[in-house]
């Protein structure tokens, strides 16, 4: 799996690379960002444990990460 795209993606037939390698560039796939929100909501949980003013701020923040 390539930036998370599945294994049957297509590239279409016919684009210049130039156009293709700047598509993959700019391409932010789902898993991937998946994958960077679930490590920043680890990431205030952990900070949350260790103060109670930053908890309350995370969570509204993790709320919104998670919909």
């Amino acid at each position: 799996m390539f930036q998370g795209f599945p294994k049957n993606y297509k590239i279409p037939e016919g684009m210049a690379d130039s156009k293709i390698y700047k598509q993959a560039g700019n391409a932010v796939s789902v898993p991937v960002i998946e994958r960077i929100a679930k490590k920043i909501v680890k990431t205030l949980d952990e900070t949350a444990k260790k103060t109670d003013t930053i908890f309350e701020m995370n969570e509204k923040c993790r709320k919104s990460i998670l919909l």
